[in-house]
């Protein structure tokens, strides 16, 4: 249902159907509802104190790397490509697995797996106009 085509207007806009848009409004207001509702359920998921440590080191490494990408290498990018590009990988990658230290690696990629989470990550590719006008 939610993957199915645009419709394409005269103008070349692009409109959703009115059932891909109920599908999202009931995806949302259903995640909403599944809150937890009691303080016992709420506070199983805060992370122990080991896990905020290794996820402040982590995550301060990858902002540290990405800000050496962008301020050393960026303005010589044509001469030295190579040491952007590992900088802003490596500051990429301990941020992404500073998400991974706090949250468990099971629990991360469960949620990056979720329909909610890939569903909303594949509607730009839906709206894009493959027409060169």
């Amino acid at each position: 249902m939610l993957l199915r085509k645009p419709i394409v207007t005269n103008n070349n806009n692009f409109a959703w159907t009115y059932q891909a848009i109920c599908f999202l409004l009931f995806r949302v207001s259903k995640g909403v509802r599944d809150l937890p509702g009691n303080f016992q359920s709420a506070t199983s998921n805060v992370p122990s104190g080991k896990a905020l440590l290794y996820f402040g080191l982590l995550l301060a490494s990858g902002v540290f790397f990405v800000f050496i990408a962008f301020t050393l290498f960026l303005p010589v990018m044509v001469v030295m490509p190579q040491k952007f590009a590992i900088c802003f990988t490596l500051g990429c990658g301990f941020i992404i697995g500073s998400f991974f230290a706090l949250k468990g690696p099971k629990n991360q990629l469960t949620h990056m797996m979720s329909r909610e989470v890939t569903c909303s990550n594949f509607i730009p590719y839906c709206l894009h106009d493959d027409k060169k006008t």
